[in-house]
């Protein structure tokens, strides 16, 4: 199936608004890091995947939605409570309702991003700051 940009847009915009419900300044969405396995889907529950770290995502969630492309908003860093390699995360309402699975990684040696959240460090150990540098939600 081949969509038409606009609908791709709007399908982008309709993750953003999931994210942004009951949102403001101080009542954030989270994106939450764990190590493998990523479940099948967003509505799947977690079995015993390690949480590393819960961090506030920015409000609102995207910095724009253009050409297919979600740029998410700056993050603060955050305090990783968790030991383990960051592969995932779950995007998360500020109700806890799951909005979307996401792929974590690091720039590749040119770098570019290698997966949908970027980080600065994907081994992580208690106490380290989360850093993430970059946030892109592509519609294929």
């Amino acid at each position: 199936m081949n969509l038409a940009l606009a609908v791709k847009n709007a399908r982008l915009l309709a993750i953003a608004d999931a994210a942004n419900a009951g949102a403001d300044a101080s009542n954030r969405a989270t994106l939450t890091l764990y190590a493998d396995p990523m479940p099948g889907g967003a509505d799947v529950a977690l079995a015993g995947q390690l949480e590393l770290a819960v961090v506030e995502c920015p409000y609102p969630l995207e910095a724009s939605i253009e050409n297919g492309v979600m740029t998410l908003g700056a993050f603060s860093e955050q305090m990783a409570t968790g030991e383990g390699q960051a592969t995932w995360a779950r995007l998360r309402s500020v109700a806890g309702t799951a909005v979307a699975d996401l792929t974590v990684g690091m720039e590749d040696a040119q770098g570019n991003p290698t997966a949908q959240i970027t980080i600065s460090q994907s081994q992580i150990y208690p106490g380290v700051l989360i850093d993430i540098t970059e946030g892109l939600i592509a519609e294929a």
